[in-house]
């Protein structure tokens, strides 16, 4: 079991703080991450991160 100083937890956690943030405060780039959740993190980082993996968003309610 990866413990969480593992490079690929922290940066996973990295990236979705970033994403919330982004989509907390810009409705364009939440609909995107809903719509095309690949192009969004594209569109976050510059690059697609994982090409080979597919990428699923689950949105939440706040107090979820």
């Amino acid at each position: 079991m990866a413990g969480s100083n593992d490079p690929m937890t922290l940066a996973r956690q990295h990236v979705e703080r970033a994403l919330v943030a982004r989509a907390s405060e810009d409705a364009q780039f939440r609909a995107l991450l809903v719509r095309e959740p690949r192009a969004a993190l594209k569109q976050l980082l510059g690059v697609d991160p994982i090409p080979g993996f597919r990428i699923r968003v689950i949105e939440e309610s706040p107090g979820e």
